[in-house]
């Protein structure tokens, strides 16, 4: 009985992480307001980088993203993936992977 538990148990570990990475992530224009998205739902968007500290990226559209140690992009066109997080009711985007 034990075996067929723990059977079950990593194939439905293995369907959720496969439900996960095949999501397709939501592309965001700059009208796209982030209060209508989930949370931890999966983004992309596309922007130039106009203002940068060390733990957020601040793109042309007014988007706040959360990066911590990111590299220098400032005046840079990226794609970022993401997902969305609110941080005292204010939604903004923890990025993932960032391409220039």
């Amino acid at each position: 009985m034990r075996r067929y538990a723990f059977i079950i148990t990593i194939l439905g570990i293995i369907a959720l992480i496969a439900l996960l990475n095949l999501q397709k992530p939501i592309q965001i224009s700059p009208e796209t307001d982030l209060r209508d998205l989930l949370q931890n739902q999966k983004v992309q968007l596309i922007g130039t980088v106009t203002e940068q500290t060390y733990s957020s990226i601040t793109l042309d559209n007014n988007l706040k993203l959360n990066c911590k140690s990111c590299p220098d992009y400032l005046n840079k066109k990226i794609e970022i993936l993401g997902i969305v997080e609110t941080w005292t009711t204010i939604p903004r985007i923890k990025v993932l992977e960032i391409k220039t």
